[in-house]
């Protein structure tokens, strides 16, 4: 992959002249609030990221919003300051009935239907490393809850998410659909970081393409906390 004129190691140059920060090797990615009740060192914002250090040893990070080129950039950043391992933290559209609100998809693949996975030289279908001994450890150990593996549909343009495409990306595989998965993957295996996409389905679409939300639900609410714990906790490595 041939080198930007603008990369993510000249800017955290720039920014770290005015805020010397230090990361393990290890990061969570997410996209809920950052203080969720674990002992917390300390907090604060770089090059746009915000993030949380925990007595434990773990960091969760904030991208600067939604969707693959936000994650992209947060990747990029989290690389130049030497982080090796990422997981991923999110939600999903389920596309089928196989998965319902409230249960945990560990992302297998995704289908890229967004530009930045291309940038990186990425496949139409990119695939996630499930020989990780993570994976087994949270089915096995530490998820009590449903829980499923499958392929989703990463797209970028979230409100056009069409009766007619939801009914190809179905066809295609995918159990689910989010924002970032491709991203994160492709992103992650050009810079040689090693990650893993976690998601709670909170909304699902039918047969015919009608949106059914459960954001509000209680399973879901449950479900996402127990996540985010899960994965501050550190267990899971």
């Amino acid at each position: 992959m041939e080198v930007a004129s603008f990369t993510a190691k000249r800017l955290l140059q720039y920014f770290e002249s005015q805020n010397k920060v230090q990361f393990p090797a290890c990061a969570i990615l997410m996209d809920g609030p950052l203080d969720l009740g674990a002992d917390k060192l300390s907090s604060g914002r770089l090059a746009g990221l915000k993030f949380q250090n925990y007595s434990n040893g773990m960091v969760a990070v904030r991208a600067p919003g939604m969707g693959a080129a936000a994650v992209a950039y947060a990747i990029e950043i989290l690389s130049s300051l030497g982080v090796k391992q990422i997981l991923h933290l999110g939600t999903v559209g389920a596309l089928t009935s196989q998965v319902n609100p409230g249960e945990l998809l560990i992302v297998s693949g995704a289908i890229a239907d967004e530009g930045v996975s291309r940038e990186y030289g990425a496949p139409d279908v990119v695939t996630a490393s499930l020989s990780l001994p993570q994976v087994s450890k949270i089915r096995e150990n530490l998820w009590r809850q449903p829980s499923s593996i499958g392929v989703v549909w990463s797209t970028s343009a979230v409100f056009r998410e069409t009766p007619d495409k939801i009914k190809k990306y179905r066809e295609l595989g995918a159990s689910a659909v989010d924002m970032e998965a491709s991203a994160v993957l492709a992103v992650s295996a050009a810079l040689g970081i090693e990650a893993l996409c976690l998601r709670i389905v909170s909304d699902s679409f039918g047969e015919t393409g009608e949106w059914n939300p459960a954001f509000k639900s209680d399973a879901v609410k449950s479900a996402r906390r127990e996540l985010w714990q899960m994965a501050l906790s550190g267990a899971w490595r």
